[in-house]
């Protein structure tokens, strides 16, 4: 790579216009364009390029650190939530038995269970790890029979109780 090219690339990996190029390295935009069609720059100038280059890429590496740890901190606080819904649902389902369900009616089971455990829907959605509207679908009686005792398998699983399935 080129002197020029490896002038370009930096300043478009930082969005840097010559202007704010020739201000960190203390020279003109002139000079700037000129080393970026091939002119070769001075000692001098490279010594200062390598000083914003460096002060680049060790900001650059913070906000890299800065974006993981944020990562990792909205990944500790939905676990939190997800944990602490689990625990509500728990609580919820502890406080009132459990009926039979009928295997005609799984929408209306589905919903039951998911109030049983003072759930929402959004709630109960994040919890089985699928859309609002498919919580909707299936107390709409829009899944079949067989759907919907899996999911009130997994509505019981998640909130730590087993529900009893009636035949019809």
């Amino acid at each position: 790579m080129t002197s020029a090219e490896y002038i370009q690339n930096f300043r478009e990996q930082y969005h840097l216009s010559r202007n704010q190029l020739a201000f960190y390295t203390g020279c003109s935009a002139n000079l700037v364009a000129r080393l970026e069609n091939g002119a070769e720059p001075s000692r001098e100038w490279w010594d200062s390029f390598r000083d914003v280059y460096a002060r680049y890429d060790a900001q650059e590496a913070m906000q890299e650190e800065a974006f993981d740890f944020t990562n990792e901190v909205e990944m500790l606080v939905e676990e939190e939530e997800r944990r602490n819904l689990r625990e509500r649902a728990e609580t919820a389902g502890k406080k009132e038995a459990a009926p039979a369900l009928q295997a005609d009616d799984p929408a209306r089971s589905v919903r039951e269970a998911r109030r049983r455990h003072g759930l929402s829907s959004s709630e109960l959605a994040e919890l089985l790890g699928v859309s609002r509207s498919r919580v909707s679908q299936m107390e709409h009686g829009k899944i079949s029979g067989e759907q919907a005792a899996s999911i009130l398998a997994m509505i019981e699983r998640t909130c730590g109780k087993q529900e009893e399935i009636l035949p019809g």
